[in-house]
């Protein structure tokens, strides 16, 4: 009876160990493509904000934590390019009025809409403010893609999608 217990106290033992060892060579494999994963994302210049710079106001699309392409934008000229500011503008609205607010608010809506559309028709997975970016140490790789956002809009103004 004494070796059939320690028969089986053996194979259970021999089990456990096993699972540990699967175990262990399961973390072993997840850290090595983690690994891989973040030597790759190395290898094609991903880019990062450090997180003490990051500022979600002056991002307007991607995450600052990694990127590939970063776009800037000039976002008063966006705005100066929509039908609601032209409104502003060629009816006189008063700054500080309640019209020149809803006004101001819906040509910045349709200009983050447009921001929106670029990157999604694009390869720039980061767009942000360029005064924002160009103050930023480290310095990261932009474009200035400034008028093809501005393109979106005028398309938008004349009717089309």
């Amino acid at each position: 009876m004494e070796t059939e217990l320690n028969g089986k106290w053996h194979r259970a033992w021999s089990g456990f160990a096993n699972g540990r060892r699967a175990t262990l060579r399961w973390i072993c494999t997840l850290t090595v493509l983690v690994g891989a994963g973040a030597v790759a994302a190395i290898a094609v210049g991903a880019q990062a904000i450090p997180q003490d710079k990051v500022d979600q106001t002056m991002i307007y699309w991607g995450n600052a934590a990694g990127f590939e392409k970063a776009g800037s934008v000039k976002m008063d000229k966006v705005i100066k390019s929509t039908p609601e500011y032209d409104q502003i503008k060629s009816k006189k609205i008063e700054r500080g009025t309640g019209k020149y607010w809803i006004l101001l608010s819906e040509a910045t809506d349709r200009a983050k809409e447009a921001i929106v559309k670029t990157a999604d028709e694009t390869d720039y997975d980061f767009i942000a403010a360029k005064d924002y970016l160009d103050q930023l140490d480290p310095k990261i790789e932009f474009e200035d893609i400034t008028e093809l956002i501005v393109a979106k809009v005028e398309d938008r103004k004349r009717g089309r999608k």
